[in-house]
């Protein structure tokens, strides 16, 4: 059968038309695992014609293709030949130096493969948030993609990124504030090792929102979360990118909490403007106004400069800064933890804030409703008041595209008076009537 085999090769290297239609052959085996199927031979040469002539009946050499069946092949192989005590997959084999596996039996020896690599990868820590971790790629949920997108590339340097997220899982959570870049470098030598945009910070990231949406029963709907939302998850472990540039101006509040907090108490005494870091804000059990039954109104800018002349002239009138905070622009993950510490500890808050007339201050106000509904009061927000204030600037139709993201019903309505007429007003044109409205709250007329 050996001998028969190699002779039968050495008869179509020798023909030398077989080429083509044999690696057809190969790919139709690796389908069905056996001698199965049909191929087109497509412009066949006259050579290629020669020698399908010597096998198969009724070639027609005016004809460029050519159907061909693999059973229909070996059968005409066998009775017109010498070779019949010799099987078609047999040829193939070792016409092509090559073991053929069908596709059907390639996956499965990928998938026992990978099987086997979850197998081993899985005993690098005991820890819960590991142990979840792997649990969540075997049930191909969140994390599986990333994770053998990594395998593809490279199962060893995978293994070697687990060998150190299984260490970082059982340091994991810290009592205290740990940084990111600090928890990197003492893990690696490396304080870019967990950056978020890499394969390590990629595969810590999937780890922590597993384990923070098993433990809070907050599941999020994108793979990809928000700056935000990312922020959330890394501080539930006790865990920070960067407590210290992420900001918010204040003045007139108080606080409370565990820690010494006499500087927030003594600049709404003295009339100073704070800027609180993330860190600081951190050390906050509850925000609250110093006057909280009687005044309970803050004010909420995302200019500084307004907020400033805004302070300044109540305080000409009433003699201390009102309750103020200053965003400086887009918020940031410092706002959203001041005002977590504050809203949800004080039913009858009130927070006006002053925002342009335009898509990026509409949204922000949404975002604002979004989190904490009915206690947004956006002071400008009324057809009549933008109306009387518009601009001369025109909105370019890339950014009224954003008011399709708006949920709240009565920005909705804004949105739909700004796309129908595109020019916005500032807030600046807004300034007196909020410096008017907080001289009623504590003069009374």
């Amino acid at each position: 059968m050996h001998s028969d085999v190699h002779d039968a090769v050495s008869y179509f290297h020798l023909k030398g038309g077989f080429n083509r239609l044999f690696f057809l052959f190969v790919e139709e085996v690796k389908r069905y695992g056996v001698a199965k199927g049909n191929v087109v031979l497509s412009n066949a040469t006259y050579l290629e014609k020669e020698c399908l002539d010597g096998i198969m009946p009724n070639i027609d050499f005016e004809s460029k293709d050519f159907r061909i069946g693999l059973l229909a092949f070996e059968r005409r192989l066998k009775a017109k030949t010498r070779f019949k005590n010799v099987d078609l997959v047999s040829i193939l084999e070792v016409f092509f130096k090559c073991n053929i596996v069908s596709n059907k039996d390639r996956e499965e020896e990928k998938q026992n493969k990978k099987e086997e690599f979850i197998r081993e990868v899985s005993k690098y820590s005991s820890s819960v948030l590991y142990n979840d971790y792997i649990d969540s790629v075997v049930k191909k949920d969140r994390g599986y993609k990333r994770f053998f997108n990594l395998y593809n590339e490279s199962p060893e340097h995978l293994k070697h990124l687990l060998k150190v997220i299984g260490t970082a899982t059982e340091l994991i959570p810290f009592e205290k504030i740990k940084h990111l870049a600090m928890f990197a470098a003492e893990l690696t030598n490396d304080p870019h090792a967990f950056d978020l945009t890499e394969g390590l910070g990629l595969l810590l990231q999937d780890v922590l929102i597993i384990s923070y949406e098993k433990k809070t029963g907050k599941v999020f709907n994108s793979n990809k979360l928000s700056i935000e939302e990312l922020n959330e998850v890394l501080l539930y472990f006790n865990i920070t990118r960067d407590d210290i540039s992420s900001s918010v101006i204040v003045c007139g509040l108080a606080a409370i909490g565990k820690e010494p907090l006499s500087h927030i108490h003594a600049a709404a005494e003295d009339n100073s403007v704070l800027i609180l870091p993330l860190c600081e804000i951190l050390k906050v059990d509850k925000f609250t106004l110093p006057f909280m039954e009687e005044y309970p109104t803050l004010y909420l800018f995302e200019n500084p400069v307004l907020f400033k002349v805004f302070i300044d002239k109540v305080k000409e009138e009433v003699g201390f800064y009102p309750p103020a905070i200053c965003t400086s622009g887009q918020f940031s993950y410092a706002v959203w933890k001041l005002l977590d510490r504050l809203v949800p500890y004080h039913s009858n808050i009130i927070i006006k804030t002053n925002f342009d007339v335009d898509p990026e201050g509409l949204l922000m106000n949404d975002k604002l409703y979004k989190r904490y509904g009915k206690v947004i009061v956006p002071i400008a927000y009324s057809e009549l008041l933008h109306s009387e204030n518009i601009s001369g600037v025109i909105i370019k139709k890339k950014r009224l595209n954003q008011l399709n993201n708006l949920q709240n019903e009565r920005l909705k309505v804004m949105g739909d008076s700004l796309k129908q007429t595109p020019i916005p007003s500032f807030q600046e044109n807004y300034l007196d009537l909020l410096i008017k409205d907080a001289l009623i709250q504590y003069k009374g007329s």
